[in-house]
């Protein structure tokens, strides 16, 4: 190899080399200018955050939870209410949730007026048994139906058939098959607190 031709090779290189760093500080800067933007926008994007109104705010009004506590007399629980903060609690405690009231359901007539008060407002229902979901789907920020009152385990021995309410515990249901009906039970979970509906539509692994 020549050295003119080692010359315009290095003359080259060099000149790549300063292509690269030109194009090394452009990328820095629009990273810099990228990142600065995002800085400057964040307390914006806070107070935006920080001042927007909670789920259903605007929809739903003090005349409409009084026509809920009037459809349900002693059944709902808005918050302040002594029972909110335990029913809108997920085991858990990942989930939170603030639901616009909660309905004790002591009977699926108490349901069907639950849901006839929420579906015209464009509420949200959600169904809550034992509270257990791992995804807190017995949660919302709408209206929580909480069927944990309809926990009553009823056999009939000429069946061989057991009925039990959507809100019985897997605990009281053992012991009531076992040691009121003939020493008796069934195939499901293991932890004595969860609700029967979640277990038996999917809602929980045993």
């Amino acid at each position: 190899m020549t050295l003119a031709r080692m010359s315009s090779l290095s003359s080259r290189s060099n000149h790549l080399g300063k292509a690269q760093v030109v194009e090394d500080a452009t990328c820095s800067r629009r990273t810099a200018l990228k990142f600065a933007t995002a800085l400057a926008l964040a307390p914006l994007i806070k107070v935006r955050i920080a001042g927007a109104d909670p789920p259903c705010a605007r929809i739903v009004s003090q005349s409409d939870l009084d026509a809920l506590e009037k459809l349900l007399p002693g059944k709902v629980r808005l918050a302040g209410h002594p029972e909110y903060l335990n029913l809108a609690t997920s085991w858990n405690g990942r989930h939170r949730a603030q639901p616009i009231a909660i309905v004790r359901a002591h009977a699926a007539a108490d349901i069907a007026l639950a849901l006839s008060w929420a579906r015209p407002r464009g509420i949200a229902a959600v169904a809550r048994s034992g509270g257990h979901s791992y995804i807190g789907g017995s949660l919302g920020d709408g209206l929580v139906i909480d069927v944990s009152p309809m926990s009553t385990v009823v056999f009939d021995a000429s069946t061989e058939r057991a009925t039990i309410g959507a809100g019985a515990r897997l605990g009281p249901i053992y012991a009531s098959l076992f040691c009121d009906h003939g020493q008796r039970t069934f195939t499901s979970g293991s932890c004595p607190s969860v609700g029967i509906s979640g277990i038996t539509v999917g809602g929980g692994y045993s």
